[in-house]
C-alpha cells in the first residue's frame, strides 16, 4: 500500500523592532513517498517554505529609520532510509 502525504502549514511571527514590532507572515508546502518494503525502505520529503513582511526595519551603521520588503524562499528535502 502507498500513501503520499500532503502538508499545508502558515505561520505568523513577531520580530523585536523600534517601537512596533515587524510583522512577518510564512507559508509552507510539503508531501512525501516511500519506496521499498522493510527492510529496505526509502522514504523521501520534501517541502518549500516562503516568508514575507513588509515595511520591516533594517540595520545600517549610520542610518537610522530605515525599512525594507522582505521574501525568503526555501526548499528542504530529506531521505531516511530503514535497514
Amino acid at each position: 500500500r502507498t500513501e503520499i502525504p500532503f502538508r499545508v502549514g502558515f505561520t505568523w511571527e513577531q520580530r523585536p523592532a523600534v517601537g512596533e514590532a515587524d510583522d512577518y507572515y510564512g507559508f509552507s508546502l510539503g508531501s512525501g513517498f516511500s519506496i521499498g518494503k522493510d527492510p529496505g525502505k526509502l522514504i523521501i520529503d520534501i517541502a518549500y517554505s516562503f516568508l514575507t513582511a513588509d515595511g520591516v526595519q533594517t540595520v545600517v551603521a549610520g542610518q537610522d529609520g530605515l525599512s525594507t520588503d522582505t521574501e525568503q524562499h526555501q526548499v528542504f528535502i530529506s531521505g531516511i532510509y530503514h535497514f
